[in-house]
């Protein structure tokens, strides 16, 4: 069982990221601008518990809002792993065939 002070600590970092996702397109942003880890960024997006406590138990506006923070969380994911394969390419190059087909990781 949560206490009153925990309680209170989650529901305002839920309101930091939720404040921080309008100017953000990744949780790592997110997390290097709060100070919050990843892994709590991602699981207090999914508690709808904390959402509706934070909006007042006003469903309506709470459903409005996990739908918003779906579509974020998916265009995050999206944007995500497009960092990471540019990166991946950065750090070890790529191979392509004769063809120009891309063929894996090469050597640089």
């Amino acid at each position: 069982m949560l206490g009153v002070k925990q309680r209170i600590i989650m529901l305002e970092k839920l309101s930091f990221i939720l404040i921080e996702m309008k100017s953000c397109k990744r949780i790592c942003e997110i997390s290097e601008k709060t100070g919050i880890p990843t892994s709590t960024i991602q699981r207090y997006l999914q508690r709808d518990d904390l959402l509706l406590c934070l909006l007042d138990y006003d469903t309506r506006v709470c459903s409005a809002f996990r739908l918003q923070i779906d579509i974020w969380l998916q265009n995050a994911k999206v944007s995500g792993n497009q960092l990471g394969g540019v990166v991946t390419q950065n750090k070890h190059g790529y191979q392509k065939e004769k063809s120009g087909k891309f063929s894996g990781v090469g050597r640089k």
